[in-house]
């Protein structure tokens, strides 16, 4: 994988955890808690998928 499509997915998915984050300021109480919960989770998720993706491709190479 090239460094500029890493770059672009890395600040996207950036962008995106900064909107999640800024939606759930807005709805208060414990609906906007549980989303904002869901969101880091998710993100924590997928980037921990990546790195272990990024890691198999090294090692087959």
């Amino acid at each position: 994988m090239n460094k500029t499509l890493l770059w672009l997915s890395l600040t996207g998915a950036v962008i995106v955890f900064h909107l999640c984050f800024d939606m759930a300021n807005y709805i208060q109480g414990w609906w906007g808690r549980s989303v904002l919960f869901v969101a880091k989770m998710g993100f924590i998720i997928s980037l921990l998928r990546y790195i272990e993706q990024r890691r198999e491709r090294k090692e087959h190479s």
